[in-house]
């Protein structure tokens, strides 16, 4: 069986077309060739818009999440009157230019232990589930303690 490309005009079989379910014939109208060369032509010439567009997302993502730790730290005081919250957070660097974007955030009681292991376990498996499959990771955790201290004397 063969179509005729949209794009450079050419009877091809049909296996050099991509699936589409939507057409009347379920494959697409250009050839993958072509389609790869408009979709190469087409990140090229909006390479920039499509960066400072990610940049943004990332930019008001990592601001959502901080605000979501803060109003929870905010509205959950700790009972204890010890540090308030332990937070054991993981994040995404992506390299040496890397934004840094939370991927996961523990919260735990002020007196947890840095070290425990059961915790990190959960934070790296809630991290892994965001990241897509084909990447490489190379993950670390680390817990952190909150910016503010409490005030007045610790009972």
């Amino acid at each position: 069986m063969t179509k005729r490309c949209c794009e450079c005009k050419n009877v091809k079989p049909i296996e050099e077309f991509a699936i589409n379910r939507s057409k009347p014939d379920g494959v697409a109208s250009m050839c993958k060739a072509c389609k790869k060369i408009y979709n190469q032509t087409y990140y090229a010439a909006t390479k920039e818009r499509h960066k400072a567009g990610r940049a943004a997302s990332r930019d008001r993502l990592k601001e959502i999440a901080q605000r979501n730790v803060h109003e929870y730290l905010r509205c959950h005081p700790c009972p204890a009157r010890s540090f308030g919250f332990h937070p054991l957070a993981a994040f995404a660097d992506h390299g040496a230019a890397g934004s840094g974007e939370a991927l996961a955030i523990v919260l735990r009681s002020g007196n947890a232990g840095s070290n425990t292991a059961a915790e990190h376990v959960e934070a790296a498996r809630l991290a892994l589930a965001q990241l897509p499959r084909r990447l490489p990771i190379v993950a670390a955790c680390c817990s952190m303690w909150p910016s503010r201290r409490p005030r007045g004397r610790a009972r």
